[in-house]
C-alpha cells in the first residue's frame, strides 16, 4: 500500500499547488476590479486542473513485472467514467472556446457625448473586450486539452497484475482522478460561460446619443428584456460549476468495480 500512499500524497500535494496558482490569479484579477466573479473563479479551476495534470505526469513509470496480461478488449474512458461525465466537459467547453465570436458585427464602446444649441447629450456603451473574449476561448482550450491528456493518460498506464486485490484498488484511484479532472473542466466551462454572459448582460445596457436629436438611444432594443433572465441564470450556472466541482472532488464511482473485473 505504499505505492498508494504515494499516489495519493503527490496528488494532493499538486492540486493544492494548482489551486494556489489560480488563487494568486483570481487576487490578481480581484485587485484590477471590474471583472465578474465567475472569470475569477475560472482562474482558480484552470490551476487546479494544472495540478491535476501535473500529479498524473509525474507519477514514476511503472516496471513490468513477472506476471504479463494480455486481452482483446481495448481500454476505454467508459472504464473509468460514464458516458455522460465523458462528453459533460464538450458540452461546456466548446460554448466558451468560441465566445470571440461574439466581437462579430459592430458594438460601440466607450463614451459619446454632444451638445447642440437645443440640448446635450452623453451615453457609454461597453462590450467584451477582444481581449477578454479571447482570454475566455484559451481558458476553455486548456481545460479541454487538460482534461483528454489527463483521463488518456489514466486510461494507458500499466496495472500491477500480480495483486488484483492492488489492481482494483489501482482502478478504483484512476476513476477517482478521472472524475476529478473531468468535474473540473465542466465546472471551467461552466464558471465561463457565467463570466462571459455576465460581461454581455451589461452590454445590452449600452446607450449611445442619437445625433439628429439630444437624447438617448439603446444600442441593443431587446437588451433589457433579454438580460432580466442572462443575468440570473449566469449566477445559476455559477452556482452549479461550484457544486459540480466540490461533489467530483470527493465522491468515489461505485461502478468501477465493473471495470476492474473487465480488465483482469
Amino acid at each position: 500500500l505504499a505505492a498508494v500512499r504515494e499516489y495519493l500524497t503527490r496528488t494532493k500535494r499538486a492540486r493544492r499547488l494548482g489551486l494556489v496558482v489560480g488563487l494568486v490569479g483570481f487576487s490578481i484579477i480581484g485587485s484590477r476590479g471590474g471583472g465578474p466573479l465567475a472569470l475569477g473563479v475560472s482562474f482558480v479551476l484552470v490551476g487546479y486542473l494544472l495540478g491535476v495534470l501535473l500529479g498524473e505526469f509525474t507519477s514514476p513509470s511503472r516496471s513490468r513485472g513477472n506476471l504479463r496480461l494480455a486481452s482483446l478488449q481495448p481500454r476505454e474512458v467508459t472504464s473509468l467514467l460514464p458516458t455522460w461525465a465523458r462528453w459533460a466537459p464538450w458540452v461546456t467547453l466548446l460554448p466558451a472556446a468560441f465566445a470571440p465570436l461574439l466581437l462579430l458585427g459592430s458594438h460601440p464602446q466607450g463614451a459619446t457625448a454632444y451638445q447642440t444649441p437645443p440640448g446635450s447629450c452623453s451615453a457609454w456603451a461597453q462590450w467584451p473586450s477582444a481581449q477578454v473574449l479571447w482570454a475566455v476561448a484559451c481558458a476553455a482550450l486548456v481545460g479541454l486539452t487538460v482534461s483528454q491528456l489527463t483521463v488518456r493518460r489514466l486510461i494507458h498506464l500499466r496495472y500491477p497484475a500480480e495483486d488484483e486485490d492492488l489492481a482494483r484498488v489501482d482502478l478504483l484511484l484512476r476513476g477517482v482522478s478521472a472524475r476529478a479532472v473531468v468535474g473540473g473542466a465542466t465546472s471551467l466551462g461552466l464558471a465561463l460561460i457565467s463570466g462571459t454572459s455576465y460581461l454581455v448582460g451589461e452590454g445590452l445596457h449600452s446607450w449611445v446619443c442619437v445625433q439628429t436629436a439630444p437624447q438617448l438611444g439603446l444600442v441593443y432594443p431587446f437588451g433589457p428584456a433579454l438580460d432580466a433572465w442572462m443575468q440570473p441564470a449566469g449566477l445559476v450556472v455559477l452556482t452549479v460549476s461550484l457544486l459540480i466541482w466540490v461533489v467530483s472532488r470527493r465522491r468515489v464511482d461505485p461502478p468501477l468495480r465493473r471495470g476492474a473485473s473487465q480488465w483482469l
